[in-house]
């Protein structure tokens, strides 16, 4: 298992798949073997947010609240969901919850 120096504990298995991976450590352009996204840290989300010329969604992170979302869903989310299903069902007909197994 690596570690980060021979008295540290050692890396989690996640850690160091990212160190052998990621294209910027000098690991792979194309990670095809994931069966998810490969994490970004802050900075990195907001340059490459940055990159693509969205700079009002790195205004919005600025700004975003960190206080709980509203019980069911927030009524912006809701909205979103509904125009899915058509003219029929509104937003005060969807639920949003985070589920269980």
């Amino acid at each position: 298992m690596s570690t980060t120096s021979s008295n540290e504990i050692p890396l989690p298995w996640s850690k160091q798949h990212k160190r052998l991976t990621k294209a910027s450590s000098g690991g792979l352009s194309y990670s095809l073997s994931n069966s998810f996204a490969q994490p970004l840290t802050s900075g990195e989300l907001l340059d490459l947010t940055k990159q693509r010329g969205h700079h009002d969604l790195v205004e919005q992170y600025y700004n975003h609240s960190l206080e709980y979302t509203p019980n069911g869903g927030s009524m912006d989310l809701r909205e979103e969901i509904a125009r899915l299903y058509g003219d029929n069902i509104t937003a005060q007909n969807i639920l949003v919850f985070p589920g269980a197994q």
